[in-house]
């Protein structure tokens, strides 16, 4: 049906005509369209109704992490922690250093570390590798 048909109809308050298959095809669309509704809210809300919904904050769009950490604050960080760790074994090593200057200087002492490390199993060899 043309624009000038659609016109006349307007101008004149004429109903306008259709064939059969317009009216059939007219209904097909609308249960298609009716449907397609119904599976749309079906899949939306699976059997339940509809929730109003909740306000979302802002910061819940921040990312969890920064997406760029800049070289100086990476190698600041690596630095401290190499220091932490350094200054950790340099401790440990004074304090096994003194721990020996101890059995050294207690001879009752140093025979019962040394019945330990016999019953446990320790050698000389491995004392000397774990020390490094």
């Amino acid at each position: 049906m043309g624009l000038f048909a659609r016109v006349i109809e307007k101008v004149f308050h004429l109903d306008p005509v259709q064939c059969s298959n317009c009216e059939v095809l007219k209904m097909i669309i609308e249960a298609e369209r009716i449907e397609r509704a119904r599976l749309i809210n079906a899949l939306t809300y699976s059997g339940k109704a509809p929730e109003a919904e909740t306000e979302i904050s802002p910061e819940a769009f921040k990312p969890l992490t920064e997406r760029y950490t800049p070289f100086s604050v990476l190698k600041h960080s690596l630095e401290l922690a190499d220091r932490k760790k350094f200054l950790a074994e340099q401790k440990a090593h004074e304090q096994r250093i003194l721990a020996k200057k101890l059995q050294e200087n207690d001879p009752a002492r140093a025979a019962e570390v040394a019945k330990l490390e016999k019953e446990l199993g320790v050698d000389d060899e491995q004392i000397q590798a774990s020390n490094g």
